[in-house]
């Protein structure tokens, strides 16, 4: 019996000393995307077909204008076919768009309302931190962030690169009802 109480105070002990040294992960820190940015993406769900559709995306912080080129790419020839332009002006609330449509006469181009506002810059500290993942060949280590808008129906999402905060995606879900636009 009294070897038993030597053995359950060590036993308490190392469980206790193991507990201790399990301290839960620091929440990374919050990064920002570049005031000027670039970034091609590409439709996963093209993946399958002969064509990559790929979209280059340029985005001015300063001037809350994000341009985006869209383009189909042959898998086999490699060779590129523009389809569309899309100019994002969030300071005057619409969007340019100029599709690679033939005109002689006219040139082609829509306006329609923005209705949306420029995702944040940087990672907000209202932000929820989502996890850490590794991505491509070289396993970068990411970190994903969540931002819930309360006001509206809108959830942005964001990852970054942990060691250099380099910006991998930026998701933007949902439309904001209710903008006030200057005109």
């Amino acid at each position: 019996m009294s070897q038993a109480v030597p053995f359950c105070i060590l036993l308490c002990l190392l469980v206790g000393l193991s507990k201790a040294s399990q301290k839960e992960a620091p929440v990374p820190r919050k990064c920002c995307t570049p005031p000027l940015f670039q970034i091609t993406n590409t439709d996963l769900r093209s993946y399958g077909a002969e064509e990559l559709v790929q979209v280059q995306t340029f985005i001015d912080y300063e001037r809350e204008i994000q341009v985006n080129k869209i383009f189909r790419q042959n898998k086999k020839t490699r060779v590129r076919t523009f389809k569309s332009r899309v100019v994002m002006d969030f300071a005057q609330g619409w969007i340019y768009e100029f599709p690679n449509e033939r005109s002689l006469y006219t040139p082609v181009c829509y306006k329609v309302f923005l209705a949306v506002l420029m995702p944040l810059q940087c990672v907000p500290d209202w932000a929820t931190y989502v996890g850490s993942d590794y991505i491509g060949p070289e396993r970068t280590l990411i970190d994903i962030w969540s931002v819930d808008d309360d006001d509206s129906n809108v959830k942005l999402t964001y990852a970054f690169s942990r060691d250099q905060c380099v910006p991998v995606f930026q998701l933007q879900k949902g439309i904001q009802e209710g903008i006030v636009r200057r005109f």
